[in-house]
């Protein structure tokens, strides 16, 4: 967490894993540059998501891959037994 705000300060860009009141969360920053012929002010934006929130739809797409793995050969089998 600190490494990030103090990238962040620096007017770097990125995103850092840590722990925030207890939770697993994920970090993500930018420098705000302005527009046009405004440099803008040295201002950065930060955002937190819980890293859980985060990687749920990773976690599902873990869990119908596994599924569809375990459940296409057990068909294909079925399928194969009635056929034979």
């Amino acid at each position: 967490g600190l490494h990030a705000v103090k990238s962040m300060l620096a007017g770097q860009q990125g995103s850092a894993r840590y722990v925030y009141k207890g939770v697993d969360s994920i970090i993500s920053y930018t420098p705000l540059g302005g527009y046009g012929e405004y440099k803008g002010n040295g201002w950065g934006l930060a955002t937190r998501i819980p890293a859980a929130e985060a990687f749920a739809g990773i976690a599902r797409l873990r869990l119908h891959s596994t599924t569809m793995s375990a459940l296409i050969p057990a068909l294909a089998l079925i399928v194969s037994l009635t056929l034979a």
